[in-house]
């Protein structure tokens, strides 16, 4: 089942934050540590990656999981 837009904005918008990994159904994975660098869009995420210029398009539809990482106890 694709990624909702919503869940993933609810999870982007999370209070305190928690970084990220989204893996797409290629086999490719976008690490969230500020989610300054993304933007849900209606079917797709712009995603920045955080060491230089460029940028991904990744489809909704693409994204397999999402998974949050846990803070240390």
């Amino acid at each position: 089942m694709a990624m909702k837009a919503e869940a993933l904005r609810e999870l982007l918008n999370r209070e305190p934050f928690l970084p990220l990994r989204i893996h797409t159904s290629g086999g490719k994975e976008y690490r969230v540590d500020n989610p300054d660098f993304v933007h849900v869009m209606q079917s797709d995420v712009f995603y920045c990656f955080p060491d230089n210029d460029s940028f991904a398009i990744i489809p909704l539809i693409h994204i397999a999981s999402v998974e949050v990482e846990q803070r240390a106890a």
